[in-house]
């Protein structure tokens, strides 16, 4: 099976520390609970340049360039980096988030069993002020046909996408370039609601409606409005109470690590000791030291903070 990193600068910012402490900390842990994978890289010229300049290439088997594209909004569809591996691959396949963790082979928690594995399901009912519009609203912005599907109230978090069905995978490439560049020909108000909508949302219908088989990695629900749980809301294996101990999604509150103080305490007493090898400290430190502290744009509030607060 091939695990999959992608990394497109879709903000128009420097490539930070944080971009490349954390995808280094993922292939390193990854490769280690997981050494059958042949693990590949997506980036384009942006991360190429900081990737190569630090070493980091030399950690995944093989390294594939991402071309310039101007055709889809890239500031709101951030993650069309992630379509554009899966896009390239078939067969079996996982796309990995750069700032996601593992702490074990996950194999044996199921997520790889089915025609795809994901990492959570969250219920998006009441939660437009925050993350996912009505999808029906959100369908119709984009050109899809509001009633194409009886719409539930929940969506797929992919941190982790296991794909073994092209079809689906094909099908669903395909409906998201078509989303994402005719709501890139519109004025988007809404920061997160559209491409949670395509990649999350509509990713779930869609293979519901082809009848696949699917696996989730945590076996409870996250209510997005307030946080809450739904308890056994899954067929995943791992609770919330215990999900940090076999993995960690970095989110939006990796933010709070871009400080100097914060990421070097970060490194020294959790990464370091995770790692457990000399040698690979010392690529995170040549990184450490030759970029520089990066002021956030505007803070960040995580709303997966609940879930993955490592113990």
């Amino acid at each position: 099976m091939k695990a999959l990193w992608s990394f497109r600068n879709c903000k128009k910012e420097e490539v930070s520390r944080l971009d490349l402490i954390l995808p280094l900390f993922s292939v390193i842990q990854w490769k280690k609970y997981h050494p059958e994978h042949t693990t590949v890289i997506y980036l384009d010229a942006d991360y190429m340049v900081e990737f190569e300049k630090f070493g980091l290439l030399q950690f995944w088997d093989e390294v594939r360039i991402l071309e310039s594209r101007t055709d889809i909004n890239k500031e709101h569809f951030w993650s069309i980096s992630k379509i554009e591996a899966i896009e390239k691959e078939s067969g079996k396949i996982v796309h990995v988030d750069g700032d996601f963790i593992t702490f074990c082979d996950l194999t044996k928690y199921g997520i790889f069993d089915g025609d795809i594995g994901v990492t959570l399901l969250e219920e998006t009912k009441d939660s437009d002020n925050i993350a996912y519009l009505d999808s029906k609203e959100a369908a119709e912005f984009g050109g899809i046909d509001g009633d194409m599907f009886e719409w539930d109230d929940f969506a797929d978090q992919t941190s982790i996408l296991y794909l073994d069905n092209d079809e689906l995978k094909d099908r669903f490439v395909e409906d998201f370039y078509k989303y994402a560049k005719e709501v890139s020909n519109k004025k988007i108000k809404h920061p997160l609601g559209y491409i949670l909508f395509i990649e999350q949302k509509y990713l779930r219908e869609l293979g519901k409606d082809m009848g696949v088989k699917k696996k989730y990695l945590i076996k409870d629900g996250f209510k997005v409005s307030n946080r809450g749980i739904l308890p056994n809301a899954t067929n995943g294996k791992l609770g919330f109470d215990e999900v940090t101990q076999y993995a960690y999604h970095y989110g939006p509150g990796k933010k709070m690590f871009n400080s100097d103080l914060s990421m070097a305490v970060h490194l020294g007493t959790y990464i370091f000791p995770v790692i457990n090898d000399r040698e690979l400290e010392a690529y995170f430190w040549n990184i450490y030291s030759n970029k520089p502290y990066v002021e956030p744009n505007e803070s960040s509030d995580n709303v997966f903070t609940k879930i993955f607060k490592r113990k």
